[in-house]
């Protein structure tokens, strides 16, 4: 089934996201999450789905992007989302 959403894969928008944390809030994040720590800027993108809009990392051998924690709606930045088609 198709479904869609909002994705954000602008290094100034998530540069801007990235910046609203302090570093040993965001490792804390990333290791109560379960993953390593990222290491490539270009391999983050902002997902929004419905109401949620999360922080995805895609890390080197893996398929799929990995949820790294949902940001809140007055975080997100404004400019560079791309309305996209995906199977569910």
């Amino acid at each position: 089934m198709k479904k869609f959403r909002f994705e954000n894969t602008s290094k100034e928008a998530i540069t801007e996201v990235l910046q609203r944390y302090e570093k040993v809030q965001f490792q804390k994040m990333i290791e109560n999450a379960g993953y390593s720590m990222p290491k490539k800027l270009a391999n983050f993108k902002l997902i929004k789905e419905f109401r949620t809009c999360a922080v995805n990392y895609k890390y080197p051998g893996e398929r799929e992007y990995s949820q790294l924690f949902v940001i809140k709606d007055y975080e997100m930045p404004a400019e560079g989302w791309i309305w996209t088609m995906y199977n569910d």
